[in-house]
């Protein structure tokens, strides 16, 4: 990497291919990460955490120069990741809604992510049924 690419930012040294076009990207997903949470309405849902899977695809600007192979140049999978995990510690929500917003809300902050659809499962929530689940999308503000 050029010594002033050092420099830059992440978002910065991920400002898309071929000079720098924003219109290029390319997708992060976690599958299946677990939380434990307290999340719910009923009072014996709040009285200790519960597993929780996300689903989450990142929507990233594509690296200036993807031949580099330096993990510089790409959004880090981990900070997806933690950033995740840190919005759900310590929370007790309510509402799926809210967790799921809470999360994506974190994770489209993440240096180099775009846009993010966070999926939150949460099994055993209704009888006869595997989870229940909703989708949040948020984009970056330009």
């Amino acid at each position: 990497m050029k010594r002033n690419e050092e420099k830059k930012s992440p978002a910065e040294r991920c400002a898309g291919a071929s000079g720098g076009d924003k219109s290029l990207t390319y997708s992060v997903f976690l599958r299946g990460l677990a939380l434990d949470v307290v999340v719910g309405v009923l009072p014996e849902e709040r009285l200790a955490p519960r597993r929780i899977i996300l689903e989450v695809e990142a929507v990233c600007a594509a690296p200036a120069d993807p031949a580099a192979d330096d993990i510089r140049t790409v959004v880090d999978y981990r900070l997806i990741r933690q950033a995740a995990a840190d919005a759900a510690a310590g929370t007790a929500c309510q509402l799926v809604e809210t967790l799921a917003a809470r999360i994506a809300d974190a994770i489209v902050a993440v240096p180099g992510v775009r846009e993010v659809a966070v999926t939150l499962d949460k099994p055993g929530a209704l009888e006869a049924c595997e989870s229940v689940a909703v989708q949040i999308v948020r984009r970056r503000a330009e």
